[in-house]
């Protein structure tokens, strides 16, 4: 029986068969290209009040990666790393800390109770654009923002009947390379995709030599699949997995013979479906709204080997489940300019169960092997509501003036080691933005906003009572 990465590469080779290669792409990019972060409605990155970035199609086009950090690099301000572990690479945005920055896919949070923060973990050949906005976010973009947002949008369905692209992708430096297919159509009201691919990378090569433990493999299968109900109102439902199996680099520390770190399992699921709609009143330009359920299960193994022969190990399983409701409208209620306004709820659970194994090669008993098992389950539930209204001073000048109220709760249920607690916390945020543009060549920016991050699930570190003191900090 085939394995799931064979189907996969073996999917990926029939969708090649089936579709004709065609490759469209966009037209050039420039400053007037159209984004929806900054201002939460359709701006372009000219008259956009805050510091953004696009990576379109052009781009992707063009990129021979199979790394989505690999397409930010050159983004201002923004730092990739992998940490030692080639295949989860994350990002930070003007120093902020990677779980200071707010990853999203298609606008919905991409949730990660790490210290490290979320990493990215998607194929490029899915992806449609890329949004970047650097500085504090998180009256429009949510919690975690206080770096900035990278907004990442999958591709929808295609404009011809039937089409089809595939990409190849060699490293020699890894000797891996990655495969993906796309195969894409639209009949009538019906847009559709499918997308899958694979990749396989080895220990990385230096002139000093091969890096041990830098591997990593993956597969993904994506689909979209849309309806126009009418021309005001379109749905659309989007289902994505991501595999991830890697390697960790890292050198024995001082007094270990041998010393070894894996990821066997970081997998990424996720369903949405979103509706969108145009037009719908004389006082209502726009209303979108989606919702989503996402996974993410990980196995963490450690080995070492002390040069005295006593060995300790340890493994740790966690299942995060998230599941969320967005909804936001774009209203025309005062001649000044347009009022936006938007409410989300996330609920956030997490399920970990850690073992610690210590092998004592000596008496008494000779080969002693002691086990340790923790357990802890928790969650956080957050509401938030916001609203920004733009202000037309003049032709050249616009002025932004935003707030949003978070209200959160989060619980300890269960644990083997700690007492139970819970904890809620509530925050009132604003932003003011201003931005002037002289002339078609000129654009002048000014921005004074608040940040808020609400701390991991995953930060317990001593005693849960011990993690909340740190709970709920505003950042600016």
């Amino acid at each position: 029986m085939l394995s799931h990465r064979e189907a996969i590469r073996w999917l990926a080779a029939g969708l090649l068969l089936a579709g004709a290669g065609s490759v469209q792409a966009d037209e050039p990019k420039s400053l007037d290209t159209l984004v929806v972060l900054g201002t939460g409605q359709q701006t372009s990155v000219f008259d956009n009040p805050a510091s953004i970035s696009v990576v379109g199609a052009e781009e992707l086009g063009r990129a021979s990666t199979s790394s989505v950090a690999d397409l930010l690099r050159d983004v201002p301000g923004l730092t990739v790393y992998d940490n030692g572990s080639p295949g989860m690479p994350r990002i930070t945005l003007r120093g902020e800390t990677s779980r200071r920055v707010n990853v999203q896919i298609d606008g919905h949070a991409l949730s990660d109770h790490s210290p490290h923060g979320a990493p990215l973990l998607l194929d490029p050949s899915t992806i449609e654009r890329i949004e970047v906005v650097r500085g504090p976010s998180s009256v429009l973009s949510g919690s975690n923002a206080i770096g900035g947002v990278v907004n990442i949008i999958t591709r929808r369905g295609g404009e011809a009947p039937l089409s089809g692209s595939v990409t190849a992708t060699g490293h020699t430096a890894t000797q891996g390379g990655s495969t993906s297919a796309t195969l894409q159509g639209a009949s009538g009201d019906v847009d559709w995709r499918v997308s899958a691919g694979a990749g396989d990378e080895g220990d990385r090569r230096t002139p000093d030599g091969t890096l041990d433990n830098t591997g990593h493999s993956f597969d993904q299968l994506s689909t979209h699949l849309g309806y126009q109900v009418s021309e005001k109102h379109y749905l659309a439902f989007k289902a994505d997995q991501y595999r991830l199996e890697a390697d960790v680099y890292s050198p024995p520390p001082a007094g270990f013979t041998d010393f070894a770190v894996t990821l066997p399992q970081r997998d990424l699921r996720k369903g949405g479906l979103f509706y969108e709609g145009t037009k719908l009143a004389p006082w209502l330009d726009e209303l979108k709204a989606s919702t989503y359920y996402q996974t993410v299960e990980r196995r963490f193994e450690s080995q070492a080997e002390m040069a005295t022969g006593r060995a300790i190990g340890s493994a740790s399983d966690d299942r995060q489940i998230t599941y969320g409701v967005n909804a936001q409208a774009e209203l025309d209620l005062m001649p000044v300019g347009q009022t936006l306004v938007g409410a989300e709820y996330e609920r956030d659970a997490l399920d970990t169960d850690k073992t610690s194994r210590v092998f004592l090669p000596f008496p008494p008993p000779q080969g002693q092997q002691q086990v340790s098992t923790v357990t802890d389950e928790a969650h956080i539930e957050t509401f938030s509501g916001y609203a920004q209204q733009a202000f037309s001073l003049d032709d050249a000048t616009t002025l932004y003036l935003g707030a949003r109220g978070y209200l959160v709760d989060a619980s300890l249920d269960a644990s083997s080691d700690k007492p139970l607690a819970d904890n809620s916390d509530e925050r009132l945020l604003g932003s003011l933005s201003l931005v002037h543009r002289p002339s078609d060549d000129w654009s002048l920016r000014a921005n004074l906003a608040q940040g808020y991050s609400y701390p991991t699930l995953g930060s317990v570190d001593v005693s849960w009572q011990g993690y909340w003191q740190d709970r709920g900090k505003l950042t600016e």
